[in-house]
C-alpha cells in the first residue's frame, strides 16, 4: 500500500498546480456574463434563469461530446478560481443562512444558467453579475 501512496501523491501534486490545460483543437471555451438585471423567473416562480446561445452545441456534441460550465471567481490573491456547476453555497439575508444552488442545463444551441434556493421565501434577485466559463468538447 505504501508503495502506491507516494507515486499517486506525486501525480496529484503535479496536476494541482495546473491553471489551464489545453486538450486540443476540438475544445471551445468561452466566458459569459449573467448580468444582475437579466435574470428571468420560471412559470412556477421557483427559479431564476438566463439563456445563452451557443450554436456550437449540436446534437452530435450532446450525444458524443461534452459541455461543462464553471462559475468564475477571484481567489484571495486575485487568481482565477473555477467552481464547477452545480455550485452550492450559503447566502444570508442578515438573519439566517440558506443554501443557494447555481446549476446549468444544456440543449441544442443553448446553455441555461439556473439559480435556486433551499428556501424559496428567502430568495431575491441577484444584485451582482456572475461570470461563467462554458467548455464544449466536440467529438472527432
Amino acid at each position: 500500500m505504501k508503495k502506491l501512496f507516494f507515486p499517486l501523491f506525486a501525480v496529484l501534486l503535479l496536476f494541482t498546480g495546473c491553471e489551464f490545460y489545453d486538450i486540443g483543437p476540438d475544445v471551445i471555451s468561452d466566458d459569459i456574463v449573467a448580468y444582475a438585471h437579466s435574470w428571468q423567473r420560471d412559470e412556477n416562480d421557483r427559479v431564476l434563469y438566463q439563456d445563452f446561445s451557443f450554436p456550437e452545441i449540436t446534437q452530435n456534441v450532446l450525444e458524443h461530446g461534452s459541455v461543462s460550465v464553471s462559475m468564475v471567481n477571484r481567489g484571495n490573491k486575485g487568481e482565477t478560481v473555477l467552481n464547477a456547476l452545480p455550485y452550492v453555497f450559503p447566502v444570508s439575508d442578515g438573519r439566517q443562512f440558506v443554501m443557494q444552488n447555481i446549476r446549468y442545463e444544456v440543449r441544442n444551441g443553448l446553455v441555461t444558467i439556473v439559480m435556486e434556493w433551499g428556501n424559496r421565501e428567502m430568495y431575491a434577485a441577484p444584485t451582482e453579475n456572475y461570470r461563467f466559463r462554458v467548455s464544449i468538447i466536440r467529438p472527432d
